[in-house]
C-alpha cells in the first residue's frame, strides 16, 4: 500500500471496524461484510491510526482528536474510548475529576472546559455543529446527514465549509408527505 499523503486520527468508527476484524468472517454483521475484502496492509493502516496528532509548530500549538480530551490529563494518559466518543464532561463534585459522556444529557460540551494552552480541533459532535471556543474548535457540521463538510486551515485557523451531497433527515421527511 502506498504511503498516504494525509494525516488522520482514530475515531469510534475505526474502533468498531478494528473490533469487528477479530470476529470470524461468517459472524460479521451484513453491513460489515466488506471487511473481508481488506488487505493486510489496509488492516495495518487502520490499526496504526493515532488517537491524536500534535502540531507544536503552530501558535498556539494544535492537537487534532476525533471527539475530545479531558482537561488536566496528559495526552498519553487519555483513555482511548474517551478520545473517540466523548461529547460532554460532568463533575460529580465541584472540584472533583471530570467524568466523560458520549450522550449530551449529562454535563456540557467538553470544549467549554478546555483552557489550553493547546488549541484542539475535533469532531464527533454534529448536533452542536460548528463550535468555536478560545482553545477548541469543533468541526463536525453534519456532512453525513446533509449538513456541511468543514475544515480548519492552519495557521490562520480559517474555517471553510462546503455543502454535503447527502440529503438531510429533514428533507427526507418532507419528501415522504
Amino acid at each position: 500500500m502506498q504511503k498516504p499523503n494525509f494525516f488522520t486520527v482514530r475515531g469510534n468508527h475505526e474502533d468498531k471496524v478494528i473490533e469487528a476484524l477479530s470476529c470470524p468472517p461468517e459472524q460479521l454483521p451484513k453491513k460489515l461484510r466488506w471487511l473481508r475484502e481488506l488487505t493486510q496492509d489496509q488492516v495495518a493502516f487502520l490499526q496504526d491510526i493515532p488517537l491524536t496528532i500534535s502540531l507544536p509548530c503552530y501558535e498556539p500549538p494544535v492537537i487534532v482528536v476525533h471527539a475530545g480530551l479531558i482537561p488536566g490529563i496528559s495526552l498519553d494518559q487519555q483513555d482511548r474510548s474517551v478520545v473517540t466518543t466523548m461529547r460532554n464532561l460532568h463533575r460529580e463534585q465541584e472540584f472533583g475529576p471530570f467524568v466523560a459522556y458520549e450522550r449530551k444529557k449529562h454535563g456540557n460540551a467538553w470544549s467549554k472546559h478546555w483552557v489550553g494552552p493547546e488549541h484542539v480541533l475535533f469532531g464527533h459532535d454534529a448536533p452542536r455543529r460548528l463550535q468555536r471556543r478560545k482553545f477548541a474548535t469543533g468541526l463536525d457540521t453534519g456532512c453525513a446527514v446533509g449538513g456541511e463538510l468543514t475544515a480548519c486551515i492552519l495557521p490562520e485557523h480559517k474555517i471553510v465549509s462546503v455543502p454535503s451531497k447527502q440529503v438531510s433527515k429533514k428533507e427526507k421527511k418532507g419528501k415522504k408527505k
